[in-house]
């Protein structure tokens, strides 16, 4: 391993910078990084900027107007430019291996959900998308967050019998509109 290293030092997965173990951030990414952390809606995960935002259950004004078919979601990051920068090639160009990077994020964010579940069950795309991009994120994730919990991941649990449209270069409410 010290020779690989020595010939191909290990860089920072989005700016290149020489970190100590490939596949981690160097310390400005990682202080760029938009992590999501307390306080948040005890339902949908979506930050405050303080605690005194929440009603009494700790919710937020959405989830206190709307009901929602589920009962509990996290995020690990804002979706911000340094979420862009990670989630994008994971999704878009091949770049797998950022697995590394977003499930250990993932699983941070979602400890709590992730004790109590007992299989997981990743999104699944549209047979279109799944030929045009080759692989589902959303089923790499949930297999390697599986095996770090000791829960099964069961990919082919669910199908997207509809084609929507893509999410990407939206705005927030054109997402909500389309998901909607």
């Amino acid at each position: 391993m010290a020779v690989l290293d020595a010939l191909l030092p290990p860089s920072c997965v989005l700016c290149g910078a020489e970190v100590q173990v490939q596949g981690d951030l160097c310390p400005a990414c990682f202080a760029s990084a938009g992590f999501i952390t307390d306080p948040l809606c005890a339902r949908c995960g979506v930050p405050f900027e303080s605690a005194q935002q929440a009603n009494a259950d700790g919710l937020c004004i959405a989830c206190q107007a709307h009901g929602f078919a589920f009962r509990q979601a996290r995020a690990a990051l804002r979706y911000d430019g340094f979420a862009r920068r990670v989630i994008l090639p994971f999704k878009h160009a091949d770049r797998t291996e950022m697995v590394q990077l977003l499930a250990p994020m993932m699983l941070r964010a979602g400890a709590l959900l992730l004790a109590r579940a007992d299989i997981l069950v990743p999104v699944p795309l549209h047979r279109r998308r799944l030929f045009t991009r080759r692989y589902n994120q959303a089923a790499i994730l949930a297999q390697r967050i599986g095996r770090r919990v000791g829960k099964p991941a069961l990919l082919d649990a669910l199908q997207r019998t509809r084609q929507t449209a893509s999410l990407d270069h939206r705005s927030a409410a054109e997402r909500a509109a389309e998901l909607a």
